[in-house]
């Protein structure tokens, strides 16, 4: 039987897209080569930025990595045996964001019934887990006083809040209902925790915040730890974050500050960063790739997961490692098995995995040198120049691109028989058409310096039997290869107020609005003063206003 009515939320959604996983083990120690970055003065933002308003406060569902991590959290690892993920979605490029706008299903409630039921039978089963979640001894199988104190212990956990008068009276009644049924008291509480764990209070993240009787308001303390842990760990938040919230000292920025940092220290918070910036940045598919095998036939499913590992590990090592961020366009430090040395051209490690310094005579620089990133931004039988250069525009530096025209031809010109030409010969001709010129000649100089890497990453110097032009410009600031394409991005100070706002948008679960940029701009400040270290952009952000506080929609109360 199902027991709670599903709130729907009507908006449309896009592809299923699954996130989450664990890091690899930790790699050699590497030393760390010197930052070479120049910091010019910063670039003025473009328009006087409006006054702070808070963004519409929405219900967010829990991502597929929340909800599996918050049921191992309550109800134990071994309860997660034959429970199936829910399908996320991405809108906006970001799963954080459709979890704030996306419907469930029919075959979706039906999903989370079977591992409410699964989840809370096991758990129950597990004389260990029982005795976690019942504390009390009932004195008879319909005992309700006990039924009462197991569903407001469960509840606080599973909400991330006390329950609420009527949820402190619905839950334990079901659970003695079904006692009496069965006549037997852990059958009671075993319906009872599945109903919780399928109910709106678990499922969707509330943040209705406190009013004071003005459309701004602060966010309120339980749904401040519960922004705060899903942010920074993906897992709900623990029992010194509750009471911390139950006392109100998280309103502070005092406590606050102590528990963000604190939260990083955990391994949780190694493994949901990367995994957001994984998916920022468009890495989180490269196990799901494919490449046309009569030209790679050295790529398969193995080497796209050392793909995977090598740059989760890069990613951990800039993030964590206190390093300034702004190398992830221009450090020469790499992570190598076996499978991934022949790509990077450098001798393999002698087992597992190693950190290691580029040769100097190659141009292979962080981010944009990476197989990861390389073969994702490729066809599946040659790369893409346009590709590259378009997620440079977009990711990097927040600058939207039209789709071209429906009756626009964007196909290459085929090579001259005979002649040797280049990709990036061919994709100019492309480019200097009058209805293609306008957006091509926004992305194709930074995808012009990528033609050195081939659809799997490695470095190369000609294409198609020529010579390699690999020079390119930034809105007037030109450069001869990838290593002074990575050097402009580094300097550029829009490349790193892009990436703040999209760490906002996976924080807040929102595409962020004109009137919340002023906060953000002192987020970035921060993470500038702090050499940007991006554990300090993390905590910066957790504290501004633009993180703390929302407004109610139209026709809230």
């Amino acid at each position: 039987m199902r027991l709670w009515p599903f709130v729907f939320l009507a908006v449309a959604a896009c592809d299923g897209r699954i996130v989450g996983g664990t890091l690899p083990a930790k790699p050699v120690v590497v030393t760390p080569d010197p930052v070479v970055i120049t910091d010019p003065p910063d670039v003025p933002e473009p328009e006087v930025l409006p006054d702070f308003q808070a963004a519409p406060l929405r219900p967010r569902l829990l991502t597929s990595a929340q909800y599996m991590n918050s049921l191992k959290m309550l109800l134990g690892e071994a309860s997660l045996n034959g429970v199936v993920p829910p399908i996320d979605v991405s809108i906006n490029g970001l799963v954080n964001i459709a979890a704030s706008q996306t419907s469930l299903s029919t075959s979706a409630v039906e999903l989370y019934e079977k591992n409410a039921m699964l989840a809370a039978a096991a758990a129950m089963a597990n004389p260990t887990q029982r005795a976690r979640l019942v504390t009390c001894t009932p004195t008879t199988f319909n005992d309700l006083a006990c039924m009462q104190l197991v569903a407001a212990n469960f509840g606080l956990h599973a909400f991330r809040r006390p329950l609420n008068q009527t949820e402190a009276q619905r839950w334990p009644l079901l659970g003695v209902t079904v006692a009496n049924t069965y006549s037997d008291f852990n059958q009671g509480v075993t319906f009872m925790l599945a109903g919780m764990i399928q109910s709106a209070g678990f499922l969707y993240l509330d943040e209705t915040g406190v009013s004071d009787g003005h459309p701004s308001r602060k966010i309120d303390a339980y749904a401040l730890a519960g922004r705060l842990a899903f942010f920074l760990t993906q897992s709900p938040p623990d029992d010194e974050l509750l009471a911390a919230a139950a006392d109100g000292s998280l309103l502070t920025d005092e406590v606050l500050k102590a528990h963000a940092e604190r939260l990083l220290s955990r391994p949780q918070a190694r493994a949901a960063i990367v995994s957001e910036l994984e998916e920022i940045l468009e890495l989180h598919h490269v196990e799901l790739i494919s490449k046309d095998h009569s030209v790679f036939p050295e790529f398969d499913s193995s080497l796209a997961a050392s793909m995977r590992n090598s740059e989760r590990l890069f990613l951990e090592w800039l993030t964590f490692g206190k390093r300034d961020f702004r190398e992830l366009f221009t450090t020469q430090t790499i992570f190598t098995d076996t499978r991934m040395a022949p790509i990077f051209g450098v001798m393999p490690p002698f087992a597992g995995w190693a950190g290691m310094q580029m040769p100097a005579n190659q141009p292979r620089r962080g981010l944009l040198g990476h197989p990861a990133f390389l073969a994702q931004q490729s066809h599946a039988s040659g790369i893409s120049i346009t590709y590259r250069g378009k997620f440079i525009r977009e990711k990097l530096l927040c600058t939207g691109i039209d789709a071209p025209p429906p009756d626009v031809n964007t196909a290459l010109p085929e090579p001259v028989q005979g002649q040797a030409a280049t990709l990036r010969q061919r994709v100019e001709q492309h480019m200097n058409q009058t209805r293609c010129s306008g957006c091509h000649k926004m992305m194709d100089p930074l995808g012009f310096p990528l033609e050195s890497f081939d659809a799997l990453g490695r470095y190369r110097t000609t294409d198609n039997g020529a010579m390699i032009d690999p020079s390119g410009s930034l809105d007037g600031v030109a450069f001869t290869d990838a290593a002074g394409l990575g050097q402009a991005l580094a300097n550029d100070p829009r490349v790193m107020r892009c990436l703040t706002r999209s760490m906002y948008r996976q924080a807040s679960g929102h595409v962020d609005e004109a009137n919340e940029l002023k906060p953000l701009v002192g987020v970035v400040e921060t993470f500038k003063g702090s050499g940007y270290r991006f554990e300090s952009l993390l905590v910066s952000m957790v504290l501004s206003d633009a993180f703390r506080n929302g407004r109610s929609m139209e026709g809230a109360p």
